[in-house]
C-alpha cells in the first residue's frame, strides 16, 4: 500500500492548491492506479494460465471493496498529518518518483489496449 499512499500524497498536493475536497479527487486516482493494476494482472494471469479474461460482473465487487477499502483509508478522518514522512521530500527524489508514477500509470493504462489489438489483428 505504500506505493498507492505516496501516489494519494502527491496528487492530494496537486488538486489541494485547486480545490477543497482534494483528498476526495486524490483518492479517485489512487483508485484508477488500483483497478488498472487488478486488470493487468487479471490479463496476465489470463495469458499464463491459459484461461479466458473474466467478464466486467467478475471484477466490479472487486472494484467495490477497493472503493470501500480507499474511502476508509485516505478519505475518512482524514489527515495529512498522515503522509508527513514526504513532507520534506528532496527535489531530485520527487522529480525522479514523479516521473516513475506517470511512467506507471502508461503501461498500466495501454497494456490491456496493446494486448487486445494484438490479440485480435
Amino acid at each position: 500500500m505504500r506505493i498507492f499512499d505516496y501516489i494519494f500524497y502527491r496528487t492530494y498536493n496537486v488538486y489541494s492548491r485547486q480545490e477543497n475536497f482534494a483528498e476526495i479527487s486524490a483518492s479517485v486516482i489512487v483508485g484508477l492506479y488500483q483497478a488498472l493494476t487488478i486488470i493487468n494482472l487479471v490479463i496476465l494471469a489470463s495469458y499464463l494460465f491459459r484461461f479466458e479474461v473474466p467478464s466486467s460482473e467478475f471484477l466490479i465487487p472487486i472494484l467495490l471493496v477497493l472503493l470501500a477499502i480507499n474511502w476508509y483509508r485516505y478519505e475518512y478522518d482524514f489527515s495529512i498529518n498522515k503522509f508527513s514522512k514526504w513532507e520534506n521530500e528532496q527535489a531530485q527524489l520527487k522529480k525522479i518518483r514523479g516521473w516513475i508514477m506517470s511512467l506507471y500509470l502508461l503501461v498500466v493504462a495501454l497494456t490491456p489496449i496493446v494486448l487486445g489489438i494484438i490479440e485480435h489483428a
